[in-house]
């Protein structure tokens, strides 16, 4: 599950940079483009195989059943991740990397308007 962590903050990072000056401030600067490909690039990357998945498929069960946090969280992301890894036929990978990209930076920015 650290692959898909890690790159789900990795996205939404390198996409908030770019965020500003190109949706808000309307500056056509290639450096926030080439983030924002960045960014969306390293989203669409952030789900695990399926041989790593069947793995916590398997050793997440036996933990949720002594009460683990992690295990309980896991088994139902991992079932969305099993049926999203097989979505890359249909390019589910590059719809998360946008929907990550884009939604991400704008929440952060409207969290922070409210401050």
């Amino acid at each position: 599950m650290g692959p898909f962590v890690v790159n789900t903050v990795l996205c939404v990072v390198f996409c908030t940079a770019a965020f500003l000056p190109v949706w808000e401030l309307k500056v056509n600067d290639p450096l926030a483009y080439f983030y924002y490909w960045l960014g969306l690039s390293i989203g669409m990357h952030a789900f695990p195989s399926t041989t790593d998945l069947s793995h916590v498929w398997k050793a997440a069960p036996p933990l949720a059943k002594k009460g683990n946090i992690l295990a309980i969280v896991s088994l139902p992301l991992s079932a969305v991740l099993v049926v999203l890894n097989y979505g890359r036929v249909i390019w589910a990978d590059l719809g998360y990397g946008i929907a990550v990209g884009v939604l991400g930076p704008i929440a952060i920015f409207r969290a922070f308007a409210r401050m």
